[in-house]
């Protein structure tokens, strides 16, 4: 689906933006949202190649997958606690972390449409267990 690899491959590319960013961070919190973040990028290397064969995405690729959208999960808890950290401690580094909130909440846009792509693609039966369901479309 080459729609889902041009939204994978953003994703990849915000990991890596964010990454650069974070990496300069000498926080707790920004390094554990450094360490998500980077299970979440290998997680998507190894899912970028399964998504040209349309069929096993959903079987050769369901773990990278699921652990891609829980990841980042983790990364946005982690990133707004570090946010509000930097808020309170007028830190210096806050205008640096506040950029970064408009990638990760591109982020969760894009994951919520790749969602709803592999939802029309295989079924909402098929994907319920692999994505959470608030990156889903609202079922009626």
């Amino acid at each position: 689906m080459a729609e889902l690899t041009i939204i994978f491959e953003a994703l990849w590319a915000n990991a890596i933006k964010i990454e650069r960013t974070i990496g300069e961070a000498d926080n707790p919190l920004a390094k554990l949202c450094l360490t998500v973040l980077r299970e979440q990028k290998q997680q998507l290397e190894r899912l970028l190649p399964k998504l040209a064969d349309e069929g096993s995405i959903l079987t050769s690729g369901k773990q990278a997958l699921s652990i891609v959208y829980h990841d980042d999960e983790l990364i946005d808890s982690y990133f707004r606690s570090w946010l509000r950290h930097l808020k309170w401690s007028e830190d210096p580094f806050l205008p640096e972390a506040e950029r970064l909130l408009t990638v990760l909440e591109e982020t969760k846009s894009r994951l919520t449409e790749a969602a709803s792509l592999l939802e029309d693609r295989y079924g909402y039966d098929a994907v319920k267990y692999v994505i959470p369901a608030f990156y889903m479309p609202i079922h009626h």
